[in-house]
């Protein structure tokens, strides 16, 4: 599982993963209606730092995939 803080953001976040997993990270941001706003690859270190304040205020979907992993987890930003 993963964890988003903090949440509600502003748009300044980390995913931290409660497994140690060296695999690179994919991680896929998509709004209310679906639409992928930002999608990257990162090597993983235990803590993404997201730096996602090009996003308007609003309710997004987060998805993170690691190898075989794949989990979705809702994100607010607010300012």
């Amino acid at each position: 599982d993963f964890s988003i803080l903090p949440n509600p953001s502003n748009g300044l976040f980390a995913i931290q993963m409660n497994q140690l997993n060296t695999q690179p990270i994919t991680m896929n941001i998509r709004d209310a209606l679906g639409i992928s706003m930002i999608n990257q690859t990162y090597d993983f270190n235990g803590v993404l730092d997201i730096d996602a304040r090009i996003l308007p205020t609003g309710l997004y979907w987060i998805e993170i995939q690691q190898g075989e992993y794949r989990k979705n987890k809702k994100l607010i930003i607010r300012r």
